[in-house]
């Protein structure tokens, strides 16, 4: 994960996600923009204490939603493969990171794709104005 900052009240992030392919034959994903992705949330309100699904939580607002720039994609057997994408944020809040990949049909009886993801939250440094941390030290 980097973070760079772009002003006072937003950065730039890079996050990569890790897919790992432990099998003996190659994984080819599903290139469909809407089966394999990446997805940004913002969390907005205070959630009760247990456990937090992203979807159906009421406090949550997408804000993107960004599909695989490639046409195709195949995981060989047992390798990694990073996935990286860049987001802006805006500086104090906290988010939400969603991955989905699709492996497509596993067999030919199968009439559903599979899917694997990941999720990751993540909050969001609160900008520091340097010239009024400052002044109380020019006394």
């Amino acid at each position: 994960m980097t973070v760079v900052p772009l002003s006072v009240d937003k950065a730039y992030l890079t996050l990569q996600a890790l897919w790992r392919n432990h099998g003996p034959l190659p994984i080819k994903l599903c290139t469909k923009p809407d089966h394999t992705f990446a997805e940004q949330y913002e969390l907005k309100e205070d959630p009760p204490v247990g456990s937090l699904r992203v979807a159906g939580y009421p406090g949550v607002t997408k804000i993107c939603t960004v599909p695989m720039q490639w046409s195709s994609y195949t995981m060989g057997p047992q390798t990694e493969s990073v996935m990286t994408e860049h987001f802006v944020v805006a500086s104090g809040s906290v988010y939400t990171f969603r991955w989905q990949i699709c492996q497509g049909l596993l067999s030919k009886k199968h009439s559903e794709h599979s899917s694997c993801d990941r999720e990751l939250i993540w909050r969001s440094q609160q900008a520091v104005n340097a010239q009024a941390s400052h002044q109380g030290q020019d006394r």
